[in-house]
């Protein structure tokens, strides 16, 4: 497996090189980028959604509150990372925020590297909520 990895001057900034780095590594380990290669099946790439049957899908039933496995918006562009609309500042969404705000490793995240067969320590998991603009 192989990911690359650019840096302009913006990216200079420790805490916002922090970010992009773990951000990246995510993908290095596979989050978005075999979510559909040997023999995963996560993704419904019609639908734009990370299925509800994993353990990711448990995660996000979780933080909506109803406990449900629930199908997890993707960003429609890539299918590599979660919605941004709906997610906004959590780690694996597309758009990094302004330098110096959080972006958050969710349980939800972790659960997806879960579901890719690396054994998690949900312990890690930082603090993460949806906005309450959401749909």
């Amino acid at each position: 497996m192989l990911n690359l990895l650019y840096l302009d001057e913006y990216n200079l900034n420790p805490d916002y090189l922090e970010t992009v780095l773990r951000h990246e590594l995510g993908h290095v380990l596979g989050l978005g980028v075999i979510w559909d290669k040997r023999g995963n099946d996560l993704v419904d790439e019609d639908q734009a959604l990370y299925r509800a049957e994993t353990y990711a899908g448990q995660s996000y039933g979780e933080l909506l509150g109803t406990g449900l496995p629930t199908a997890i918006p993707l960003d429609r562009d890539s299918l590599t990372h979660w919605d941004e609309t709906l997610f906004d500042a959590e780690l694996m969404t597309p758009n990094a925020e302004g330098i110096g705000d959080a972006l958050p490793l969710s349980a939800m995240t972790i659960s997806s590297l879960r579901d890719l067969g690396w054994r998690v320590n949900y312990g890690a998991a930082e603090a993460f909520s949806l906005g309450s603009d959401r749909p």
